[in-house]
């Protein structure tokens, strides 16, 4: 409220005006009796307001006084809703808007973290310009007006992670043989960080900060059901629950160690060992047959072995050795060898021949040949020096193979063949007398 006045005895006119600070007229009064009256409907602009008087009388006499006021902005924005903490999760993008109003005109709003978060100046939009990590991030947020009335709100910004790990393939059922070495591979990823993998049977695994799952003991045949975690920094959990199946289908181990495969009938004897070996062992029945398949002996001992003389070896052939050995799990095994107990054939060596040779020839077969005591037949020669002793020279032959046993000349010369149709006395003592013709005439040679 502006209140004036002027006084003269011969008062002509008064005239009052009221100006913007930019020099525009805000109002003017020629009447005296008349206040100037503002408030802030009409003080619509800061800054100083000048008051000019003027008063003549009617003699021209005039006079001008003037003044002024200042209108100015104390008053601080307020905000349209208070700002409030926020909670985002992490690796998503940070959007906040806050607004006031101010008496006179909001300037801009601005914040003081702007390392981490921007804010524009006129609209109040809050945004995260870096990927922001986990935790608690507290923000001043800013308004002033043009006389620079401010307005602050501190809030926080949480920024969390509330999602679990994920399995980069789920957990599968496993299967594994007895008394074997357990080793299973999981992965899981996360947005953040992966902490660790756990699982809830210490006693039987272990798994190690990459996720190999091993046993730390002896499995036992059965079902184990383990319960996998994985957790991340955050804590959150991720389970699958699998199962562990011990099993035995592995069949017993059989080892035959025999010290002859072929006997000479009424003369040699034999002895085999065997064993069975399983973790779990149940049986083991030994046979052993005579040519014409009767048992001969039945072993159920492992820890005994078998041993025949020629006192049971009572029958010329093949003897078949058979072990079936079983475990409590259904597993089984068979194993079989033979030896073959064979005749005697014997020969004298001439002294008219380098070699000598013992020629094998099956029934309705080609020739072939064997060397003592082995089979199949290869040829044999002993040098001149063995044929000069008297003792004769033993061939075993198997009882299917009808023996023909020669002395002959080396292979370059004609060798002396028994006929076939010999039998096996005719041909020994055909070669004996030949080979004792020869020594005799040798010797009355020398003599004469």
């Amino acid at each position: 409220k502006i209140d004036f006045n002027a006084s003269d005895a011969n008062l002509d006119e008064v005239i009052a005006n009221v100006t913007y600070p930019n020099g525009a007229l805000l109002q003017q009064l020629t009447n005296q009796a008349t206040d100037f009256i503002f408030n802030s409907s009409n003080l619509t602009a800061l800054g100083q307001y000048n008051i000019t008087v003027f008063a003549n009388d009617t003699f021209g006499n005039s006079n001008t006084t003037t003044s002024f006021f200042n209108v100015g902005d104390t008053t601080s924005p307020t905000w349209n809703q208070t700002p409030s903490s926020q909670v985002i999760e992490y690796n998503t993008s940070f959007s906040y808007q806050v607004n006031a109003s101010d008496n006179y005109q909001i300037d801009k709003y601005f914040i003081d973290d702007t390392s981490n978060f921007a804010i524009n100046p006129s609209t109040g939009i809050i945004t995260n310009h870096t990927i922001l990590d986990l935790g608690i991030y507290s923000l001043n947020i800013s308004v002033n007006d043009t006389s620079n009335n401010i307005n602050s709100e501190v809030i926080s910004i949480t920024v969390n992670d509330p999602i679990n790990p994920t399995w980069d393939q789920l957990p599968e059922n496993q299967t594994i043989e007895y008394n074997t070495q357990f080793s299973y591979d999981i992965n899981a990823s996360d947005n953040y960080q992966i902490d660790k993998y756990f699982t809830n049977d210490t006693n039987n695994f272990a798994i190690n900060a990459d996720g190999i799952i091993t046993n730390n003991t002896l499995l036992d045949l059965g079902i184990y059901s383990l319960n996998i975690s994985v957790n991340d920094t955050s804590n959150n959990i991720n389970s699958s629950v699998i199962n562990i199946t011990i099993e035995d289908t592995t069949a017993p181990v059989i080892n035959i160690s025999i010290n002859d495969t072929v006997l000479l009938f009424e003369n040699e004897s034999v002895t085999i060992d065997f064993n069975a070996s399983d973790y779990f062992l149940d049986s083991v029945i030994a046979n052993v047959k005579y040519p014409n398949g009767t048992l001969l002996q039945q072993l159920t001992n492992q820890s005994e072995d078998f041993t025949f003389s020629p006192d049971n070896l009572t029958a010329i052939g093949t003897y078949a050795l058979t072990i079936f050995a079983n475990d409590s799990n259904g597993n089984s095994n068979t194993a079989s060898t033979s030896f073959d107990v064979s005749e005697e054939v014997t020969a004298v060596g001439g002294t008219n021949v380098p070699y000598i040779t013992y020629k094998i020839i099956p029934t309705e077969q080609e020739p072939i040949y064997i060397p003592v005591k082995e089979w199949p037949p290869v040829e044999k020669e002993i040098p001149p020096k063995d044929i000069l002793k008297e003792e004769p020279v033993k061939v075993v032959v198997p009882e299917k193979v009808r023996p023909i046993v020669s002395v002959a000349p080396p292979a370059e010369k004609p060798s002396l063949l028994v006929p076939l149709g010999f039998t096996l006395f005719e041909a020994l003592l055909l070669f004996v007398s030949l080979g004792w013709f020869i020594w005799r005439n040798k010797k009355k040679y020398y003599n004469k």
